[in-house]
């Protein structure tokens, strides 16, 4: 069976787990994890930023440690430049409702729902 192991700023878990990380995940998108999650049979560390509160610094440091990043484009209109940054780095999968989809030219990995990050987990 799969253990999640969920961290918060200002911590750190640093094992061989497959990490992701998760920024302002709705409630679509926390359903659609767990769903594909417990068909897994790898323990991942699932770093978790809903609030723009925590320190910038954690989560740029966090999203260059993690294998894969769930970015809600939608929900990240506080800090844009942190959105742009995010998605230039080629390990993050975001979601987004615009039809016109602004960020196609930082970052081709659109996704809808959360299996391909678990594509990827698979082939690790």
């Amino acid at each position: 069976m799969t253990q999640i192991h969920i961290i918060t700023a200002p911590d750190l878990l640093l094992n061989n787990n497959y990490k992701i990380l998760m920024v302002y995940p709705d409630d679509q998108i926390k359903t659609d994890f767990n769903k594909h999650v417990i068909q897994m049979d790898h323990d991942i560390n699932l770093y978790l930023y809903e609030s723009a509160d925590i320190k910038t610094d954690w989560l740029i440091q966090v999203a260059n440690l993690v294998d894969g990043i769930l970015l809600n484009a939608d929900r990240m209109k506080e800090d844009r430049w942190l959105l742009g940054y995010l998605l230039s780095l080629n390990h993050t999968y975001y979601f987004t409702a615009d039809v016109n989809d602004p960020y196609v030219l930082l970052n081709k990995n659109r996704i809808f729902d959360c299996e391909p990050m678990f594509e990827l987990i698979k082939k690790k």
